[in-house]
């Protein structure tokens, strides 16, 4: 799972057409920067699933820090050709387990989310070793 870091912040700040326009960059960075067999969507407000099918939880860390670093450089522009400020993204990690229901799983990337968010935003958790 990955949320805008701060986006409420943003919106007021910026405006809500300019939140608009940061999210269609990252749903477009975030499409760009994962493998064809993988997914991204919106879950939510700011937040988006990122499924990584057949991936183990260590390069699953690998793409989150990738997918972080793509975010925080990624250009937001409005349509009349004005600068935005950057965003970042926190991310929480989960494993699908035999005994998860996909219920369990988006609780347990939310749970590692809300980790990220804790450790100061702009990276990653997970619960497993990275």
């Amino acid at each position: 799972m990955a949320d805008v870091d701060h986006f409420k912040h943003y919106n007021d700040n910026y405006g809500h057409q300019a939140g608009d326009v940061a999210l269609s960059t990252l749903s477009k960075v975030l499409s760009e920067s994962i493998r064809p067999t993988d997914f991204a969507a919106r879950y939510g407000g700011e937040e988006f699933a990122i499924i990584l099918p057949d991936t183990r939880v260590e390069n699953a860390g690998i793409v989150a820090a990738r997918l972080c670093n793509a975010v925080k450089q990624a250009r937001i522009v409005m349509s009349d050709g004005k600068d935005l400020p950057s965003i970042t993204i926190s991310m929480g990690i989960a494993q699908m387990c035999p005994e998860y229901t996909l219920a369990n799983l988006i609780e347990a990337a939310d749970k590692q989310l809300y980790q990220a968010k804790q450790k100061g935003r702009d990276c990653f958790c997970t619960d497993f070793s990275e």
